[in-house]
């Protein structure tokens, strides 16, 4: 189900570059849209709102999503479809992995992993990655998908030519790791650093991935990293958090409002710890978007 307005891809997108479309978690967009000079509203479909204009002085779609795999999945296959893009772009903020990562440093992806997918066992969890549905026996899975390396190396070259507005951070091509959960574990982020060499860990990446492989269609993944996706990153979420199946009266919301102004007031480190996370989304998101922008203005 959606709406939105007819669209023709052969109009809008030059005949000679690649029909970009980005697909981004709805809080970390406003850095991307604020580089669109003029940006249309290009209707809504599978919970997904996406715009059209210019970025980097050439035409893409942005896909603004909630978070996870099947967001982006479904969002970069409704860019496919009815947009006719054929290259994927995932862009947005990461946990780092690596102890080298740091806040605002830009991850380019030179392969997605996703990291939930296996078996869990009395011995513990075996990785094995998503099901080979081309091989339909049971006993075939895909562990990662690798970025295209010529494509890789002309957004490494576009990312390392970009001028920042202030000082220039770590820019990285690595692994990178992704799943359906918030990373906020010390030994997490250890077991992911040691199983896979991951440079950080997202949410979409691996969905955009796939879903580009199933339709023959090329893509990227671009992260800057906004936590360091450990203990202190363990805030009590859960009280912020409203469930579809048992949505809470009026007065509980009211009553779980206050009780978070007065925990976070009794509680210093955790206010200071969202405070942190804050400004660390504003800048990864930044510092994405920019690198993006890089990245559309060279492809060919």
């Amino acid at each position: 189900m959606g709406s939105g307005i007819n669209f023709n891809p052969d109009t809008f997108f030059n005949v000679d570059q690649p029909r970009v479309g980005l697909v981004v978690v709805y809080g970390e967009a406003s850095a991307l849209l604020k580089l669109m000079p003029h940006v249309d509203d290009s209707g809504a479909w599978v919970q997904a709102r996406f715009h059209r204009g210019p970025l980097a002085g050439r035409p893409v779609i942005v896909a603004k999503i909630g978070q996870g795999k099947v967001h982006a999945a479904a969002a970069a296959q409704v860019l496919i479809d009815r947009f006719g893009v054929d290259l994927l772009l995932s862009c947005g903020t990461a946990g780092a992995i690596s102890p080298q990562r740091g806040a605002g440093d830009v991850v380019l992806a030179s392969r997605v992993i996703p990291h939930d997918g296996g078996w869990h066992t009395e011995a513990g969890f075996v990785h094995l990655g998503v099901y080979n549905s081309a091989l339909p026996d049971g006993r075939h899975y895909r562990r990662d998908w690798p970025a295209d390396p010529t494509l890789l190396t002309a957004a490494r070259h576009a990312i390392d030519a970009t001028t920042w507005p202030e000082t220039a951070p770590m820019v990285v091509t690595g692994p990178l790791v992704s799943g359906d959960q918030v990373i906020a574990s010390a030994a997490k982020k250890q077991w992911l650093h040691q199983s896979f060499g991951a440079e950080a860990v997202d949410m979409e990446a691996a969905a955009v991935a796939q879903t580009a492989a199933l339709n023959g269609c090329r893509w990227l993944a671009i992260r800057a990293i906004s936590d360091s996706a450990d203990s202190t990153l363990d805030i009590d979420v859960t009280r912020l958090i409203t469930y579809d199946e048992a949505p809470p009266a009026l007065t509980d919301k009211m009553q779980d409002a206050a009780k978070t102004v007065v925990r976070l007031a009794l509680n210093p480190k955790q206010a200071d710890a969202l405070r942190k996370l804050r400004r660390g989304l504003k800048l990864a998101a930044g510092h994405a978007a920019l690198a993006a922008a890089a990245v559309v203005n060279r492809l060919q």
